[in-house]
């Protein structure tokens, strides 16, 4: 491991003295910002160059070797990219996902039986069994949902191959094939221990199962995650994207029959005008995604459930899921988009929370 004069040298080296420094709001010695010092001793590669060259902020001249400084908030996602990468819970995910074959919603059309086989049921306890919330199978034991859904809350199971909400273990069929669903008692809950419940923040829970779920059948089948640096860096502003559930209608009537619907996705800074303008003070954060426009919204009960969005990899299209569905306007499908947590921020949170 480099000590620390010679890192301080190794900045020095590379260039940082040759940049004009900019001004930040986190600018500190580099030793101080845990993203930096690590990128410094364990990757000094050319992006790690050129990144130390773009962050930095002046140097602290107070010891007899100037310490570079830095703004420390640039190196946090590389850092965390590196940590994703090297996580030893990344094999728990799926390497087999998302796969489709190309042949509450407002303004949404019913989906096919087998289209969104990751998608999920939960029943809270209220005055009975009710269910109340969606949610996305990630792996054979795990489900993620929103933390809002399951908060203090009692969870009577989780239901998965659903896709007409029946009051019996009736089977749906699509030509010649017939499928149940099933349902699955809930071994343990993980709400995310920053949620807030006033500010609608970290709104992102798991629930592990207590069996095993069995993807043998073709209405039950994990969703991708954006497990790669590539997918959690993929633009999104302006891509087309897609909610599945079960929550209310147009007519604010739940939907026994699983809708789907397709919607833009907005920038964070166009949503925090629309919020401005039309809902007042909201708290849309830079964790958020925005998606929605006039008559196409998530609602009510399909809080949960998978924001999608369809990727091509090597000849195959796989579904991504890069958000959930949080909170929203006061009127669905008002214009004002829907808010979803990001997916994309929390997949190291989701990897220290799941075990095999």
């Amino acid at each position: 491991m480099y000590t620390f004069i010679a890192l301080s040298a190794f900045l020095v080296t590379i260039g940082v003295t040759l940049v004009q420094s900019q001004v930040c709001s986190d600018c500190m010695n580099y030793d101080k910002c845990p993203p930096a010092l690590y990128l410094a001793i364990n990757k000094k590669d050319q992006a790690t160059t050129q990144l130390f060259k773009l962050a930095s902020c002046g140097f602290d001249r107070s010891t007899r070797r100037p310490i570079p400084k830095v703004c420390c908030s640039k190196f946090q996602q590389e850092a965390e990219d590196i940590r994703i990468s090297n996580h030893p819970n990344l094999d728990l995910l799926p390497k087999r996902c998302g796969e489709i074959e190309e042949h509450r919603i407002i303004g949404g059309k019913q989906a096919d039986p087998f289209e969104f086989p990751w998608m999920a049921l939960i029943a809270r306890s209220l005055q009975g069994p009710e269910f109340t919330c969606g949610g996305s199978i990630i792996n054979e034991r795990y489900i993620l949902t929103a933390a809002h859904c399951v908060f203090q809350r009692r969870i009577e199971a989780v239901r998965i191959g659903e896709y007409e909400i029946k009051p019996t273990n009736e089977a749906d069929c699509i030509m010649d094939e017939c499928v149940t669903h099933k349902d699955f008692e809930v071994e343990l809950s993980v709400v995310h221990e920053e949620y807030n419940q006033m500010l609608g923040t970290n709104d992102i829970a798991l629930l592990r199962l207590t069996e095993l779920m069995d993807f043998q059948q073709d209405n039950i089948y994990p969703i991708c995650l954006p497990k790669t640096a590539q997918l959690r860096n993929k633009p999104l502003a302006h891509q087309r994207a897609t909610v599945a559930g079960w929550g209310f209608t147009e007519d604010y009537i739940p939907f026994s029959i699983l809708l789907k619907v397709d919607i833009p996705i907005v920038t964070v800074e166009d949503c925090r005008n629309f919020y401005n303008r039309h809902e007042g003070d909201y708290n849309v954060t830079d964790k958020k995604l925005c998606a929605g426009t006039t008559g196409k919204d998530s609602c009510g009960g399909d809080s949960g459930g998978p924001l999608m969005v369809k990727v091509s990899d090597n000849k195959t299209v796989r579904v991504i899921q890069y958000g959930l569905v949080s909170s929203g306007p006061v009127r669905c499908g008002s214009g004002v988009p829907g808010l979803y947590t990001e997916i994309s921020k929390y997949m190291g949170w989701i990897l220290d929370n799941i075990t095999p």
